[in-house]
């Protein structure tokens, strides 16, 4: 039990790292999938200016849906649809307007003063290079490209270049011709990282897991880090777990380093760290690294604590911390999460976000057995939500705090809930749901 508890936690955490690459305004997220019980699906054709309707008669566009966990592995919560102010309401901002940092800005150019433009005679190499690209002339684009003086251009030749190489199934030239492109050693931002970045996963794609581990090595800090994540996952799955323990311990020693006091790479800004942690939790959680999981849990709460206020995605990573304890049978350190998290709701001034905060909140104290608690605080999200006009926001709430009385396995007053579901269709969804999950208990 407690094991499946210690995987359930990292679903909650994940949000923080998943949120980093989300954006409302039409950014594809770059993560594949994520085990999370909150997961936006983003349609990134919908205009991110819908206003919040003032009644549920209103037409409201919905350009992403909410998710929720099943309580049974069988038994699937629909996704429900989510108006793009509801979107915002929860996911819309994250840690940079309550702490102030320096910002690192991203370099892409890497002219140096003396080339800062590029004379007429490199332009015509790098259009050629081009040209030769397209034509799949690979040496002879390699050639033209060497003796491109302006390095901005010559950089972008030898990633065109690289890049071809790789489509083409010749990754070992690829990475030859990557490794050439040089660039200062202060970019966060690379062409060359990205260049490598491609090279690295068709590598994986291609089961090559030892030459994808090579490639990232001699990457930048801010790259290498996420991509060393990635493999070793890919070397889990491939039931490796003791090199891919190893990796993620690279990795997380990138990290610390990247991250040392003045330094100027991006994994030292502060914010990130509530992105960062909570992968890293992840992933020592998936190869067995329990008690690794649980010192990192106690370095993100110690983190958050120190934050001015609490927002939705720092909520939620909150929760689980929680079930990251319980599961390595620190109950009370799990109640003192919890209770935290209870006071910094307190602070939460819209109506919708504190509602939907005190049912995540509920449904953890319910899956952790703490039955009285978890019932006080889902009638409190329930009376929040019950004078709510706008559909998509009401929806997500009351479904959630149904959820939660189905793990506490009072099924009738679940149900009894989905009946203020909008539309009935949705509400019939959500009721299979819980019925099933009543059957397969």
């Amino acid at each position: 039990m407690r094991k499946s508890r210690l995987s359930v936690a990292v679903r909650y955490l994940v949000v923080g790292m998943w949120l980093g690459f989300f954006s409302l305004d039409g950014a594809t997220a770059q993560i594949p999938s994520l085990t999370l019980p909150l997961l936006l699906a983003q349609n990134p054709q919908q205009s991110s200016n819908t206003p919040r309707p003032n009644t549920a008669s209103q037409t409201t566009k919905f350009e992403s849906s909410f998710s929720l966990s099943s309580i049974a592995p069988a038994c699937p919560f629909p996704p429900l649809p989510m108006s793009t102010a509801a979107a915002k309401s929860l996911f819309g901002f994250g840690l940079s307007a309550q702490i102030t940092t320096d910002p690192v800005k991203p370099t892409f150019s890497t002219a140096v003063p003396s080339e800062r433009f590029a004379v007429p005679t490199d332009e015509r190499s790098a259009a050629t290079v081009s040209d030769l690209v397209r034509a799949g002339k690979l040496v002879k684009a390699l050639q033209v490209a060497q003796k491109i003086k302006d390095v901005s251009l010559k950089n972008e030749a030898l990633r065109k270049i690289a890049s071809a190489y790789k489509s083409a199934g010749q990754l070992n030239q690829a990475f030859q011709v990557a490794k050439s492109i040089i660039e200062p050693s202060q970019s966060n931002i690379s062409l060359r990282d990205n260049a490598l970045s491609e090279i690295v996963q068709a590598y994986a794609q291609a089961g090559q897991l030892d030459q994808a581990l090579q490639v990232a090595e001699i990457m930048g800090e801010g790259f290498k880090f996420s991509t060393l994540l990635d493999i070793a996952e890919k070397y889990r799955i491939a039931g490796q777990s003791v090199r891919a323990a190893s990796i993620i311990e690279q990795a997380d020693a990138v990290y610390r380093t990247a991250s040392k006091p003045n330094s100027t790479n991006l994994l030292a800004n502060p914010r990130f760290k509530i992105f960062i942690l909570p992968r890293l939790i992840d992933k020592y959680v998936a190869v067995g690294q329990k008690q690794k999981a649980v010192e990192l849990s106690s370095e993100l709460f110690e983190f958050i604590k120190t934050l001015p206020q609490q927002n939705y995605m720092t909520l939620t990573n909150l929760s689980g911390i929680a079930e990251i304890y319980e599961g390595a049978g620190q109950s009370d350190k799990a109640g003192e999460v919890l209770d935290y998290s209870l006071l910094a709701v307190k602070n939460i001034k819209e109506t919708f976000v504190k509602a939907q905060a005190l049912a995540q909140i509920a449904n953890v104290y319910a899956q952790l057995k703490y039955s009285a608690r978890a019932s006080e605080v889902l009638s409190q999200a329930l009376a929040l939500a019950k004078p709510d006009k706008e559909v998509s926001s009401k929806n997500i709430v009351m479904i959630t705090v149904a959820r939660g009385y189905a793990v506490l396995e009072q099924y009738d007053k679940a149900l009894e809930i989905t009946k203020a579901v909008e539309p009935v269709s949705l509400g019939d969804q959500v009721k299979q749901a819980i019925t099933c999950s009543k059957q397969a208990k």
